[in-house]
C-alpha cells in the first residue's frame, strides 16, 4: 500500500486519504485482498464529525496522473466496515493483475509490472450521529403561523471584531 500525499488527495477532490493498493507477488490474475486503511492520526482533520462519516470509495487509476479530469475523478463506493473502535475502514477489494510489457528489448524474460487500485478514505453526508446532508424544504413547509425565538450568543473576539455587527435574518 502506497500512500499519496495531501497535494495529491486534494487534487483529485479527495477531502481524506488517497492510497494505490497493488499486488507484490507478480501475478497478472487478479485477486482479492482484505484492506485495512487506519485513520486514527487525521480522524479530526476537518470536523463536523469527520470520522464518523468516513468510507472507501475507489478512483480511476488517472486520478493520480491527470487528476483535472472529471472522468479521472469519479468516486465509486466500496462496501466498507467502519472499525470505530481501531479507528479504521476495512473492505475487501480486487486487486488488478500485474501486466506484461510485450516487447522487451533486454534479453532477460519481460518483468510483470504491478497495476494499483487506487482507493481513498472520504467522508459521507451521513455517519452513526447524523447527516449533513441538505433537507429539502419547500413553500409548502412554512408554518401557518410564525415564531421567532430570539438566542443570545456571546461571540469570540475572533467571529468579528469589536464594533462590527453580526445580522441574523429570517424570511
Amino acid at each position: 500500500m502506497t500512500v499519496s500525499d495531501h497535494r495529491t488527495a486534494s487534487a483529485t477532490g479527495v477531502r481524506g486519504l488517497v492510497v494505490q493498493v497493488a499486488r507484490t507477488d507478480g501475478s497478472t490474475s487478479s485477486g482479492r485482498v482484505d484492506v485495512a486503511v487506519p485513520y486514527g492520526s487525521w480522524a479530526e482533520a476537518f470536523g463536523g464529525d469527520f470520522a464518523d462519516r468516513l468510507t472507501l470509495v475507489s478512483l480511476p487509476a488517472c486520478a493520480l496522473t491527470t487528476p483535472n479530469v472529471p472522468a479521472c475523478r469519479v468516486q465509486t463506493p466500496v462496501r466498507t466496515v467502519h472499525d470505530r473502535k481501531d479507528r479504521r475502514l476495512i473492505a475487501t477489494v480486487t486487486l488488478p493483475g500485474a501486466v506484461t510489457e510485450p516487447h522487451s528489448r533486454s534479453a532477460a524474460a519481460p518483468q510483470a509490472q504491478p497495476r494499483a487500485l487506487v482507493l481513498a478514505a472520504t467522508s459521507t453526508a451521513t455517519g452513526a450521529s447524523g447527516t449533513y446532508a441538505a433537507s429539502s424544504l419547500k413553500s409548502s413547509d412554512i408554518l401557518a403561523e410564525s415564531r421567532l425565538t430570539y438566542v443570545m450568543v456571546r461571540l469570540n473576539k475572533n467571529v468579528a471584531p469589536v464594533g462590527e455587527r453580526i445580522r441574523c435574518g429570517y424570511g
